[in-house]
């Protein structure tokens, strides 16, 4: 089962309080499986555009128990979790994953960091003891999956991320701009640095707070490396910011920003937040000459430069994908009822051939063996139109045959 929530089902300030900061996943994957849940796996995706939870669970009904359990880690009242939270069973949470890890449901089509965040995802479960064969087999799948997709139709191997998008805004919005200051020196900074080495004649400052890494995106832009505690001071003196920082509070305050405009009454501030949890107070919104953009407001600015023979491709080798593991599941749960149904045909067997034997005298060995080749046979053609069956119907996504087979034979419950 999957429950979550993204950039195109909840609003960025919902998306915001859900937010896992590594340190907090451990305790919430825990707090998951544990405490009489029925939740037997589980792992946590949580990125700047999505919080999802997959569980392999004994029943449907563990959704209103997550619900609550989500309800309760964001502060945020039940009803309003389930308004914003998409559930998906089986197939569907498969197929969901296949499309995430691949770039098809990020704001920026085919974009390349989720698919490690999908790995990261899986890793930081097993890990924490929280991933079995199931959703291991599962992330595995669709990590490997979204590789092949990528690497045969192109999709998202041209480096388009959400600092691209940003950079894209500002060339469109506002080509006359003279200064940036770029807040952040991780990754998605990293993404664009190239974009911003195409910036001809404007200076670009660089604030983060290991000095060391502002330095050395700084020569990497030709940039000038600036203190990251006198990011204030910067704000009087740049045209536009970009921010894309781990930071879990406002790295930059509306009292920042009021005070910076005030001494430059006639000059626009253009204010680009690419993180989440927010690095700008969104409060500088209501400034006059500010211009503030969110994560969400940089969808439109994607680089969709994708030809559509690449994401029809994409699109077609996806649904290739997901198809041949929901097979390979449901084989995979048919051949858990067969083992099953074949070790109880074999310790019957076994009970009475030992009853017989205890009853006949003189009863020589090579005579066991045949008593005993007899009776397997016997079982192996019993079970074998079963078998068979039971493989096809599985293979076609039928689960009707596997429940009747396990509720004939008792399978999975007490015999007396």
């Amino acid at each position: 089962m999957l429950i979550g929530a993204n950039h195109k089902s909840a609003p960025i300030w919902l998306r915001e309080k859900f937010h896992c900061e590594f340190d907090q996943i451990n305790d919430r994957l825990s707090m998951l499986t544990k405490n009489g849940s029925g939740i037997r796996e589980a792992v946590i995706l949580s990125t700047c555009n999505r919080i999802e939870l997959y569980v392999v669970a004994d029943g449907n009904e563990n959704g209103q128990c997550l619900l609550m359990m989500l309800s309760n880690w964001g502060g945020v009242p039940k009803d309003e979790v389930a308004k914003h939270f998409y559930i998906m069973f089986d197939a569907v949470a498969a197929s969901h994953l296949f499309a995430v890890a691949s770039g098809f449901d990020s704001l920026i089509l085919g974009e390349q960091q989720i698919q490690l965040q999908v790995r990261n995802a899986i890793r930081t479960a097993k890990r924490a003891g929280t991933s079995g064969i199931i959703l291991s087999e599962l992330f595995q799948s669709a990590d490997r999956s979204a590789t092949r997709i990528r690497m045969g139709s192109g999709l998202g191997l041209d480096g388009s991320s959400v600092s691209s998008a940003a950079m894209l805004l500002l060339n469109s919005k506002y080509p006359t701009i003279n200064s940036i200051l770029v807040v952040g020196a991780g990754k998605m900074v990293s993404l664009a640095a190239d974009k911003l080495n195409l910036l001809k004649k404007r200076e670009i400052l660089v604030a983060n707070r290991t000095a060391h890494r502002s330095q050395t995106l700084a020569r990497r832009v030709s940039g000038i490396s600036w203190p990251y505690e006198q990011i204030p001071s910067a704000l009087e003196r740049v045209d536009a910011v970009l921010t894309f920082t781990s930071s879990n509070e406002h790295v930059i305050t509306s009292e920042d920003v009021s005070s910076a405009v005030r001494k430059r009454p006639d000059r626009e501030l253009i204010l680009i937040d690419g993180s989440l949890p927010r690095n700008i107070d969104p409060r500088t919104a209501d400034i006059p000459g500010v211009h503030l953009y969110n994560i969400d407001d940089l969808a439109p600015f994607a680089e969709l430069q994708i030809p559509e023979w690449c994401t029809s491709q994409a699109r077609l080798m996806l649904d290739e994908e997901v198809s041949r593991f929901v097979t390979r599941l449901r084989s995979s749960r048919a051949n858990d009822t067969l083992r099953e149904l074949h070790q109880l045909a074999e310790e019957i067997r076994q009970t009475e051939l030992s009853r017989a034997f205890n009853r006949m005298s003189k009863v020589s060995t090579r005579q066991k063996e045949m008593i005993d080749l007899l009776t397997r046979r016997i079982i192996n053609k019993l079970l074998y139109e079963p078998t068979a069956c039971l493989k096809k119907r599985a293979g076609n996504g039928d689960e009707a045959f596997d429940l009747a087979i396990r509720e004939l034979f008792a399978i999975n419950q007490e015999n007396a």
